[in-house]
C-alpha cells in the first residue's frame, strides 16, 4: 500500500524561485555568504478528474507536510553577460509528515544555484533535478523560493507599485513550468524589528503558470493558479532579509496524453496550501 506521500509524485514539480532585493556582492566585489533558517508547510490534497474536468476520485485524506532547516546562499560565478550565480545549500532539514516526529531529509547538503543579474532577474535556476523528487521533495516546497529571494520594486515609503517576478523552474529544456508571480507591493516603515529598523513591505497577488513534461510513456501538460500574499522585513541600513513570510493558495492541473496521438488519458488536479517563514542568522559563522 502506498503512502500518502505517494499521491503527491503523480504531479509534476513545481518550483518558483525569485531574488533577494539585498545585494549579492559587496561593493568591493568580495564574496559574501548569507544563512537563513526556515519552516514551511504544505498541506495537499489531489483529486483525479473525468475528462470533462468532474471528479472521479479523492485520493485519501489531506497530506500535511513540514520542513525546518537551513540555507546559505553564496555567489560562486560571474557570466560574460554580467549575470552571476549564487549557490543555494540546504543544511540541517528535517521534514513531517502530519503528526509523525521529523526526520532527517536527503535535502541536507544538497544545493541548487540561481543564475541572475544584480536587479535580481532570475535568468536560470540549475540543478533542480538533485534537490526534487522521492525523500528530497524540493518540488513541493514552491514558498520557500520566493520567500528566500523576493524581486520587488523600488519605491519610497508610502509608496505602492507592482512588480512581475518570472521564475524559471525547467529541469531540463522542455521539461518544466515558468511561474509568474504579478505582485501589488507597499512599502512601509521604519519599523522596529528587534535591535533595528526595518522596512516593511507587503505584498499580495495572482500567480499563475504553464510547462510541459514529455515521458517517454506518456506526455503531461500543467497548469498552475493561485494567490500569493506576504509580509517582508529588509534592515534599513542594507536591504537584508531580517524576516520573510510567505502564504500560496495553489491549484494545479496536470492533463496526461499519449505520447504517439496527444489524445488525453487522464486528469489530476491538487490543491496546495503553503506557508513560509525564512529568518536572518546573523551568527552563523
Amino acid at each position: 500500500m502506498h503512502s500518502p506521500l505517494h499521491a503527491t509524485t503523480i504531479i509534476g514539480c513545481l518550483i518558483s524561485v525569485g531574488c533577494a532585493h539585498a545585494p549579492r556582492v559587496p561593493a568591493d566585489g568580495a564574496e559574501i555568504e548569507q544563512a537563513y533558517v526556515f519552516e514551511l508547510t504544505n498541506t495537499i490534497q489531489t483529486t483525479l478528474l473525468e475528462l470533462d474536468g468532474s471528479e472521479y476520485a479523492t485520493l485519501g485524506d489531506p497530506v500535511d507536510l513540514t520542513w525546518t532547516g537551513q540555507v546559505r546562499q553564496a555567489p560562486v560565478r560571474r557570466f560574460r553577460d554580467g549575470s552571476q550565480g549564487d549557490r543555494v545549500r540546504f543544511l540541517d532539514v528535517t521534514m513531517r509528515q502530519g503528526d509523525a516526529p521529523p526526520q532527517p531529509s536527503e535535502l541536507s547538503g544538497l544545493s541548487a544555484e540561481l543564475r541572475g543579474f544584480q536587479n535580481r532577474e532570475v535568468l536560470a535556476i540549475d540543478l533542480l533535478d538533485e534537490i526534487s523528487g522521492k525523500d528530497r521533495w524540493a518540488d513541493l516546497m514552491l514558498s520557500l523560493w520566493p520567500a528566500l529571494s523576493p524581486r520587488i520594486p523600488d519605491l519610497e515609503p508610502g509608496q505602492s507599485g507592482r512588480e512581475r517576478s518570472n521564475l524559471p523552474y525547467m529541469l531540463e529544456s522542455g521539461m518544466g513550468m515558468p511561474v509568474v508571480l504579478d505582485l501589488d507591493w507597499t512599502l512601509s516603515g521604519p519599523v522596529p524589528c528587534g535591535s533595528a529598523s526595518c522596512w516593511q513591505l507587503d505584498y499580495h497577488g495572482p500567480v499563475r503558470g504553464r510547462g510541459l513534461d514529455r515521458a517517454e510513456r506518456w506526455h503531461a501538460r500543467y497548469r498552475v493558479s493561485g494567490q500569493a500574499q506576504g509580509t517582508l522585513l529588509l534592515a534599513v541600513t542594507d536591504n537584508a532579509i531580517i524576516d520573510s513570510r510567505l502564504e500560496l493558495e495553489l491549484e494545479l492541473l496536470t492533463t496526461f496524453s499519449d505520447p504517439a496521438t496527444q489524445a488525453p488519458r487522464g486528469m489530476v488536479r491538487q490543491v496546495q496550501h503553503q506557508r513560509a517563514q525564512v529568518l536572518d542568522r546573523p551568527e552563523a559563522p
